[in-house]
């Protein structure tokens, strides 16, 4: 008799302890699921920050200094790769229309 009731007391906390555990593995896949919700946020998150400090980086140059840009259209173009933002298409934009094309034609050194 003894051990049907221990038995029993045993069964019930088995029952008890696999309730818990099923109560458990919900939660840590609840928290798993927010995990890469978050990780998936904070990369696209990190990805516009870089486009944007890159934007900035070209339109400071283009404005410092007129005479290269070329460099700030390259910012720009690194900045549409890695997520579009008007402010990269903007300094993109503002690149181009700065940049001269200077044709060097070669020729003859001496009198003519």
């Amino acid at each position: 008799m003894l051990l049907t009731v221990f038995s029993l007391i045993q069964f019930q906390a088995a029952q008890v302890s696999e309730g818990q555990a099923i109560a458990n593995a919900d939660r840590a896949s609840t928290a798993q699921r927010l995990a890469e919700e978050n990780s998936a946020t904070s990369q696209a998150n990190f990805a516009r920050s870089e486009s944007l400090r890159l934007a900035s980086s070209a339109s400071a140059l283009l404005e410092k200094d007129t005479s290269a840009p070329e460099v700030a259209a390259l910012l720009s173009i690194r900045a549409l790769n890695i997520a579009y933002s008007p402010q990269a298409e903007a300094a993109l934009s503002d690149a181009v229309a700065r940049y001269y094309a200077r044709q060097v034609y070669a020729g003859p050194t001496g009198d003519i």
